[in-house]
């Protein structure tokens, strides 16, 4: 089984940074898009999660974006690993893609989400990590340190230099002499008390002064700092006074930081929140005022001005959920007319005689299907088809007066746009099948209509009317929770041609959500019951 241990040593050291987006895919040998999840990328190439993975050398196209600001990456590449099932937390299953063909804007975009997830990740690192033992294998300490150097940081040597060129020097007491360096402690593993104001020259020059220091300190100082060769006549401050006296100086700080804070605060916002409540007050008093017809030219409790009416908007025609015996989809959205009640009625009928038709050829049980219906209305019930025939010529009479509804009338029966159909697609997604018929040109309302078919094998049928060639292929295999296949067949009856499509769907059936004809396109919706 290929997985990722077989995968080149190339590709798997590749520097990778996570990447959660939703990867389109489209494998070489499929019909439609399929998407994915990304975990990581890197500049050759990346792994998305796939709960259905092809098999290694699979070739594919992809698009996804990348980074904070969403950058399109597409390109070409080609399955080399897989993982066809979880195998853990952070081990899910899915696909190992090696990068074959990106287009120059796509690596810029790759590029530079690698630099700035780099830039940010050793940036962390190196603040977490600085004077510390790292513990780790030696060929990670190489690869930092290689990062490291492609981001030309400067050296520890640069940056005590440049420290030292920035720092002021430390000031010199007058008459200090180096006797102070010939002053050796004893050895102890508790740091000795040293005098306060004594170390004060050697001590470093950084300020650590916050923002609202304290008011310095006139006291004189305790002790004096002329050279002695007696140092242990100087006053030692012991470590629980130096203690003390830390905490009483953070103490004033802390106090002298809040007291003016509390200044600055009152008196930097009071007169603008006084300035600011008078506006407002102003402004309402005048509008009352002007209102009530207190001041010339007041609307005295009129409104300012007629609020204009917004039409009432035309609701959409909303489908029923459920489709009586006597109506279907197709009649509700206007796509059968009254000359097809007829066969549309006696479908039911079908799934009996149908059954071992389609198991012998596909394309029989979309043809055996509507015979029995169109050949009973001509033969047995002559009288039933003429009443019903007869309102539907009534509305072609009325617009015959008009000069103008003479070609509409005719339009259905010769002046169709489709001469044949081109493709039949589909597409699956959140649980729904979507097929889409397409045809060389559009379909006039009344040449196409269909019938849902129950029983052992249930499916959906598809008339469409005045077409001159037949579809060129019988069947296409589609596999999805609510479309098992979808066959075809070409019939002539009565002088005019019919083009059947047949979609099989799954023994317990399934509910169609949609069937719309949009120009050259008839697009049928369909989910698992």
């Amino acid at each position: 089984m290929t997985n990722e241990d077989q995968a080149s040593d190339q590709f798997k050291r590749s520097t990778r940074m996570p990447l959660d987006a939703v990867v389109r895919l489209h494998f070489e040998g499929t019909v439609a898009y399929q998407n994915g999840f990304a975990a990581n990328v890197s500049a050759s190439g990346m792994f998305v999660k796939h709960p259905d993975p092809p098999p290694t050398g699979t070739r594919l196209v992809f698009e996804f974006v990348i980074g904070n600001e969403r950058r399109p990456v597409q390109g070409a590449g080609v399955v080399a690993w897989i993982r066809e099932k979880y195998q853990g937390p952070g081990r899910p299953a899915g696909i190992g893609i090696q990068f074959t063909q990106l287009d120059p804007v796509s690596k810029q975009h790759i590029a530079e989400a690698l630099f700035e997830y780099l830039e940010a990740s050793l940036g962390e690192e190196l603040a977490e990590r600085a004077g510390q033992d790292l513990g780790v294998a030696d060929d990670e300490l190489a690869e930092a340190r290689e990062s490291v150097r492609q981001l030309d940081l400067p050296s520890p040597e640069q940056l005590e230099a440049e420290a030292t060129r920035m720092l002021p020097t430390a000031p010199r007491v007058e008459g200090a002499t180096e006797s102070w360096a010939e002053v050796v402690l004893p050895p102890d593993p508790v740091p000795p008390a040293e005098p306060a104001e004594a170390l004060a020259p050697d001590e470093p020059a950084i300020s650590t002064t916050p923002a609202f220091a304290p008011p310095p300190r006139t006291e004189p100082p305790r002790f004096s700092l002329a050279p002695s060769d007696d140092v242990s006549a100087a006053p030692v401050e012991t470590e629980e006074q130096r203690v003390e006296r830390m905490v009483r100086e953070a103490l004033a700080e802390e106090e002298s930081i809040a007291g003016a804070a509390a200044a600055r605060s009152a008196g930097g916002s009071s007169p603008l929140l006084w300035i600011a409540l008078a506006a407002v007050a102003i402004a309402a008093g005048g509008w009352a005022l002007w209102h009530f017809g207190l001041v010339p030219g007041g609307s005295k409790g009129e409104p300012i001005a007629a609020v204009a009416e917004t039409p009432t908007p035309t609701p959409r025609p909303t489908l029923p959920s459920q489709l009586g015996p006597v109506s279907t989809l197709a009649e509700t959205v206007g796509a059968s007319n009254a000359a097809e009640t007829a066969p549309e009625t006696e479908l039911p009928a079908e799934p009996g005689g149908d059954a071992p038709a389609g198991d012998e050829t596909p394309s029989e049980d979309s043809d055996e299907s509507p015979q029995p219906p169109i050949s009973t209305p001509e033969t047995t019930p002559a009288p039933t088809p003429e009443p019903t025939r007869a309102p539907a010529a009534i509305p072609a009479a009325t617009p015959a007066a008009t000069p103008a509804a003479t070609p509409a009338a005719s339009e259905p029966e010769g002046a169709l746009g489709a001469t044949r159909l081109d493709e039949i697609d589909w597409t699956e997604a959140t649980g729904t099948t979507v097929v889409t018929l397409s045809g060389d040109g559009p379909f006039a309302p009344g040449s196409f209509s269909y019938s849902e078919i129950g029983g052992d094998k249930p499916r959906v049928l598809v008339r469409i009317r005045g077409l001159e060639q037949p579809f060129r292929r019988g069947s296409i295999a589609v596999g999805t929770p609510a479309v098992v296949g979808i066959r075809t067949g070409w019939h002539q009856k009565d002088g005019t041609n019919e083009q059947h499509i047949v979609l099989d769907l799954p023994p317990r059936g399934a509910a169609l959500d949609g069937f719309e004809a949009i120009g050259s396109r008839i697009v049928l919706k369909l989910r698992p019951r």
